[in-house]
């Protein structure tokens, strides 16, 4: 993949005016010697008006024409000397004023590649991040990263009797500000015909303050493992013409995070307390310095069984849409949109009121490499809907092992 990279040819300043000086001076020669022909050639000339008769001797008598012709032919040599030596000094001065604005000189073919593969990575690093380009066979990368989450929502109730627009009792307003901060480490590797696996391991800390009406505050706080996810994806389709990368995904979300079902007084959620099994498929068009993609995925929510009865959460749909644009070898930039849609969870087949969500953002990111190992990747998320957190901040430092499983090439 070629990104921003331009060849720049330029020619020297082209002597042309001095090779039509060449010619007009070989031309004149050719003339003068023409001319001279023609003298020698000319018909007997008349005397007194009564013409020669043929094979007469002509008298005989000082006969200026070569004379004339030598003397042409040293004066055009003499201007002869002078073009070739005005030549040389143009040539001279030409590369003299010149030389400059020459193309630089080519890059060494080791540092060209290095430059290349620095370019590279500076666009293909969100499409990895979003399942749209899988790593080389062989290569390991090794991505910790940070992520912040903030959320706040005013919940208002009412302590009496609600007749139509009339309300009779004691209205409590509780304000409720949540923080969460997630430092994860995910492992990609490429494997042979086009696969790659990943998994992510991630840690969460959890604290929500609660504002009560009567002026009363409440924390909590939570911190431990939360839920570890496997992925493996495979390349479908390569683009041809009008044909995108095709990309297919499957990722298995664990329950290991301490589950929503089973909490103490002061304890917080750090995972969803159920299995999901998401399905995704990837579209990626490169159109240098540019890489347009878009995901749909479905994500099966699995049905868990507790004490109060079988609760089933909601399935979820979704859809991804993105934009990667390179500004220079090493930095890119990337903007993306993400919505979906959750159905309402069920307890015993019954639906639960308010458990359907509808999650929407903006993400907008940038990509430093340093080099074609090592990056940095930061994003900021901005909640467009109620139910996403209101803003997200994302740091990560993906750090790849080329050739990890052949360490002397494949």
């Amino acid at each position: 993949m070629r990104i921003f990279r331009q060849s720049v040819t330029c020619k020297r300043l082209p002597c042309i005016f001095t090779l039509l000086l060449l010619l007009g001076a070989i031309a004149e020669i050719g003339g003068t010697e023409v001319q001279g022909a023609e003298i020698e050639k000319s018909p007997p000339v008349q005397v007194g008006g009564t013409a020669q008769e043929a094979g007469a001797e002509t008298p005989k008598g000082p006969d200026p024409a070569p004379d004339k012709r030598d003397e042409m032919i040293n004066d055009l040599l003499r201007r002869m000397e002078m073009l070739e030596k005005e030549i040389r000094s143009l040539q001279g001065g030409a590369e003299k004023i010149f030389l400059p604005s020459e193309a630089a000189p080519a890059p060494p073919p080791g540092k060209a590649d290095e430059e290349e593969r620095i370019a590279q990575a500076a666009l293909e690093r969100t499409l990895i991040e979003r399942s749209g380009i899988l790593l080389p066979h062989g290569t390991l990368e090794i991505e910790p990263s940070l992520t912040f989450a903030h959320a706040s929502s005013d919940n208002i109730s009412i302590d009496g009797v609600t007749l139509d627009f009339l309300a009779i009792g004691k209205i409590i307003s509780d304000k409720i500000r949540r923080n969460i901060l997630i430092p994860a480490l995910t492992f990609r590797l490429g494997l042979q015909n086009d696969f790659q696996v990943e998994t992510k391991f991630p840690l969460r800390y959890d604290s929500q303050r609660t504002l009560k009406g009567d002026n009363t505050e409440r924390t909590k706080e939570s911190f431990g493992l939360g839920d570890i996810e496997l992925a493996l994806s495979h390349q479908l389709l390569r683009e041809k013409g009008w044909v995108p990368d095709i990309l297919g995904s499957l990722r298995w979300k664990t329950d290991t995070g301490h589950s929503p079902f089973s909490l103490g007084t002061d304890e917080l959620a750090l995972g969803t307390g159920f299995h999901a099994l998401q399905f995704m498929l990837t579209a990626v068009k490169v159109k240098e310095p540019a890489a347009f993609f878009g995901s749909l995925l479905y994500t099966i929510n699995f049905p868990v069984s507790k004490a109060e009865g079988r609760v089933s959460p909601g399935d979820t749909y979704g859809i991804n849409l993105g934009l990667a644009l390179a500004l220079n070898l090493d930095t890119s930039i990337n903007f993306i949109w993400e919505q979906r849609f959750t159905d309402s969870a069920e307890l015993d087949g019954v639906k639960i009121p308010g458990t359907a969500l509808y999650p929407g953002n903006f993400r907008v990111g940038a990509t430093y490499t340093f080099t074609p190992s090592v990056a940095l990747d930061a994003s900021i998320v901005i909640g467009l809907t109620r139910d996403a957190p209101d803003v997200q901040a994302i740091v990560a430092i993906p750090v790849r092992f080329q050739n990890f499983l052949y360490p002397t090439g494949p």
